[in-house]
């Protein structure tokens, strides 16, 4: 499945309508919406295949969902060269200006980690 085709999928697919009680602006949505788009972008860049995004499931919600191909780490230990493919899981956190810790790595807690593993 192609990208092209991955994005016909997700056009089609049925969302939830937005909460009225959640506690994101719609400022803050088009924020997350921006910030996922650079990284799946990105990641096309780098030859990754984006299968999904916004992925829902009764456990919750995966922003981008993505296939690459893991050579580099196995040609440096004496394996032959094959490509291994990586199933990605793509938490995306967008900041604004100023609104930054320790590079984003406490943004995503240990229950939404958990939250984020047993989605995927």
């Amino acid at each position: 499945m192609g990208s092209d085709d991955s994005s016909q999928l997700n056009s089609s697919r049925k969302r939830a309508p937005a909460d009225p009680n959640s506690s994101q602006s719609p400022n803050s949505r088009a924020l997350g919406t921006l910030g996922e788009n650079l990284v799946a972008e990105w990641l096309q860049q780098q030859g990754w295949e984006i299968l999904h995004r916004q992925y829902h499931c009764r456990w919750g919600e995966i922003d981008i969902i993505a296939l690459g191909r893991d050579e580099a780490s196995y040609q440096n230990r004496g394996i032959p060269h094959h490509q291994f493919p990586t199933l990605a899981f793509v938490e995306v956190k967008t900041r604004r200006r100023g609104n930054w810790d320790l590079g984003g790595m406490l943004a995503v807690s240990a229950a939404k980690q958990a939250k984020l593993w047993q989605t995927a």
